[in-house]
């Protein structure tokens, strides 16, 4: 639907204009798709009805002989929904049925929403093609112009609703990825408006919309709406972001403001002299949205480029080029749900999320929870799992026995099950950069045998510049430990472990890393020199 959106558009005028069963179901079929590429897109048969209902008149009976088609193939999947609840059958959206409807917050995002979505399409021909779809709902020429008309203006509010909905409930940011069929519509009915130019007041009026807009750019700077992960769903807040980033943030909310007040008073002028100004407007449409289109792909080469740095390393298959099969992740306390993203994307081989206590959810599709038990097995349900594990070891650090260890990459550790897998010991709250949280605990489990028995060593360092003061506290131990700017230590401990024995390592008085973390001191991987029990 985003990619042919004037081809729907008119299959649904065609069908609006000669409502056949032919041309009634080749619509609904193209609709369906859409919907199943995206579930947004479940106004679209909404919007046709509206229309339909307006090009018969009003009249219900009229409706329902000329649109019999639509009628039952709308009636089955409608009935289904309300006998087995929207929540069975909308999958990821099964919530929206408990959204909040704040009016006032409603009415703020669908105004943001409508101002970023004339920046999206290239801000030029919007004045003529508003006007252009005005004209053809309250004069339109025949049957066809007015189906189009009202079917647009429905689609363009119900999307617009649901955009605005979603930012008011928590995700305050423009969901252009719900509108990117919109801009696609703007052209043909700018034309529409062309031909129809030969009134004065037309062309003023059109002037003064692009006057409009001259007025909103410079009052309503489009880079406010950039920041941090409020541009995610926009590709065109992207290439403002990367503006920001080229030019410097104020300079680049300058120069956008300026270009879109430059293409308002383009379009103002333009409609004052039509027969030149369709091509102008056009030209400077393509340009602007070339400018926007290279900044989107700029960024998002740059975002992919960083997202391999961090979350995947030089392979992404690195998982499925080992040749393990029926991977599961072990979601470690505090891992990261984006790298975890990452992973699954590029490895089919990954087939299970197993989260551990203290890991939040990766996504809306579900994961199994388990538990360590006393042995350091993990459990789900009420046995052991013998599974091949990709343990995420962005915020923890393990080491596994019952397994075969073959490869770290991007934070994380593949192990191949050669008996029942368990954890020997666990770090939860080291970070990927060395850092450990302002509390931090370290588990040991027992030997598969009975008694496990060894020396456990942490190797602390700072950075120059800096101290710290560590607690650590375990069973039978008190211990403080000072680390000067630039010192490295290493700490010993004896430890006989006959049931699961934990360290905690706690900040006298946290840190705060660059990025906000509060963090205690910096450690190398622990590790764990076995001894044999004493007899």
């Amino acid at each position: 639907m985003s990619v042919d959106a004037p081809g729907q558009a008119i299959a649904g005028a065609r069908a609006l204009e000669r409502p056949t069963a032919r041309s009634q179901a080749a619509f609904l079929a193209l609709a369906g798709l859409a919907s199943f590429a995206r579930l947004q897109y479940v106004v679209v048969p909404a919007a046709f009805v509206v229309a339909a209902v307006v090009v018969a008149g009003g009249r219900p009976r009229r409706v329902l002989r000329e649109f019999q088609v639509t009628v039952l193939l709308l009636g089955i999947p409608l009935g289904a929904l309300a006998v087995a609840g929207p929540g069975r059958l909308l999958g990821y959206y099964r919530g929206v049925t408990t959204l909040g409807l704040d009016v006032g917050a409603l009415a703020h995002w669908a105004a943001a929403d409508a101002l970023l979505l004339i920046y999206a399409s290239g801000v030029v021909l919007v004045p003529g093609a508003l006007f252009g779809l005005a004209l053809t709902v309250l004069r339109p020429r025949n049957r066809a112009e007015l189906g189009l008309g009202v079917f647009t203006a429905t689609l363009s509010l119900l999307l617009l609703f649901e955009a605005a909905l979603y930012a008011s409930n928590g995700s305050a940011r423009f969901q252009e990825r719900y509108l990117m069929l919109l801009p696609a519509l703007v052209p043909p009915f700018f034309l529409s408006a062309a031909r129809r130019l030969d009134a004065r007041p037309a062309r003023f009026a059109i002037a003064a919309a692009g006057a409009l807009v001259l007025v909103l750019a410079s009052l309503v700077p489009v880079s406010t709406y950039a920041v941090d992960a409020a541009k995610q769903d926009s590709p065109t807040l992207q290439a403002v972001y990367e503006l920001g980033q080229i030019t410097g943030v104020g300079n680049g909310s300058l120069l956008v403001g300026l270009a879109a007040g430059g293409l308002g008073l383009i379009a103002a002028a333009a409609a004052l002299a039509p027969r030149r100004g369709t091509a102008i407007c056009f030209l400077a449409a393509a340009a602007a949205l070339t400018l926007l289109s290279w900044g989107a792909i700029r960024f998002d080469l740059q975002v992919s480029a960083d997202a391999q740095r961090r979350f995947l390393g030089a392979n992404p298959h690195w998982v499925d080029d080992a040749g393990l099969s029926q991977v599961a992740v072990l979601q470690t306390p505090y891992s990261s749900r984006t790298q975890i993203a990452e992973q699954l994307f590029w490895n089919a081989s990954l087939v299970e999320l197993l989260r551990m206590r203290d890991a939040s959810e990766v996504d809306s599709f579900g994961s199994t929870t388990v538990r360590i038990d006393p042995r350091g097995h993990i459990v789900a349900g009420a046995a052991p799992l013998r599974r091949n594990l990709l343990v995420q070891e962005s915020a923890s650090v393990a080491e596994l026995e019952g397994a075969r260890l073959v490869g770290r990459a991007a934070n994380s550790s593949l192990w191949q099950a050669t008996g029942t897998p368990r954890l020997k010991l666990l770090l939860a709250g080291r970070y990927a950069d060395g850092w450990l949280a302002a509390s931090s605990t370290l588990t040991l489990w027992p030997a598969p045998t009975g008694v496990r028995t060894g020396t456990l060593r942490l190797r602390l360092s700072m950075p120059a510049g800096a101290g710290t003061t560590v607690e650590l506290r375990g069973p039978g131990l008190e211990r403080t430990v000072s680390v000067r700017p630039g010192q490295t230590r290493v700490i010993e401990i004896p430890v006989a472990v006959l049931r699961p024995w934990k360290l905690s390592v706690v900040a006298a008085r946290p840190l705060i890393a660059a990025d906000g973390r509060p963090v205690s001191v910096q450690s190398a991987r622990p590790t764990f020199d076995e001894t044999p029990p004493t007899p």
